[in-house]
């Protein structure tokens, strides 16, 4: 019996320093937004270059694959008075569906530190990031109601986000 308890309490000591990692790197500042930790689907996703590229399981030929699509800055979002940036990110996983997000990056003085990610769409076509004050503006062709997502984009939508507690939500 004791000799279980061993590779018990290394597995919730292995499980505690990975969470103390993951939660680090998650605030830590970096010098851009394409090298920022976002948050996507619950998930921190760290890109590097504007890139992330993720084995989905191990030994799977399937993989995760997150890009740096856009992004503005120059607006104070969560009234720090440092200058934030939006950004577009596209992931894919092999299936087909394309899926975009918006996170932001916010100023922290020594860099960036970015947040969650909203889901904006399935195979949109990203147009512009716009800010309104605190406000972000986000526009995007997507497809109208009951077209299926074969079909070409062509409907113009707009979303409005904002920080609230740290996290960007919708308006």
């Amino acid at each position: 019996m004791q000799k279980r308890k061993f590779p018990i309490i290394n597995i919730v000591i292995l499980a505690a320093v990975v969470f103390v990692l993951i939660t680090v790197n998650r605030n830590k500042a970096v010098p851009d937004e394409r090298t920022c930790s976002y948050i996507i689907e619950g998930e921190v996703v760290q890109l590097i270059g504007g890139s992330s590229d993720v084995e989905i399981s191990e030994g799977a030929a399937s993989r995760q694959l997150t890009d740096f699509i856009i992004s503005k800055g120059g607006s104070d979002l969560n009234g720090d008075s440092r200058s934030d940036s939006v950004v577009f990110l596209r992931q894919s996983s092999g299936g087909s569906g394309t899926f975009y997000y918006v996170a932001a990056a916010l100023g922290t003085g020594k860099g960036y530190r970015g947040t969650n990610a909203v889901f904006i769409g399935d195979r949109i076509e990203p147009l512009d990031i716009s800010f309104d004050g605190e406000a972000v503006i986000v526009t995007f062709l997507g497809r109208g109601d009951g077209e299926p997502y074969s079909a070409k984009p062509t409907v113009e939508k707009e979303l409005r986000l904002r920080i609230e507690d740290g996290l960007l939500a919708e308006e």
